[in-house]
């Protein structure tokens, strides 16, 4: 049970760390604002922890 629950936490942070990425790369190419992605980042920050 204990491995299944850290394979469930992992997924949940997997999911997250891939919604950020395209953000990330929108930012890069120039097509986000500076503030907004690091309003963005934050929150990410926050769901993994």
């Amino acid at each position: 049970m204990f491995i299944a629950e850290i394979a469930s936490k992992n997924s949940r942070a997997l999911k997250t760390i891939n919604q950020a990425i395209p953000k990330k790369l929108a930012e890069l190419s120039g097509k986000r604002d500076n503030n907004h992605w690091r309003r963005d980042s934050v929150a990410t920050m926050e769901m993994v922890v």
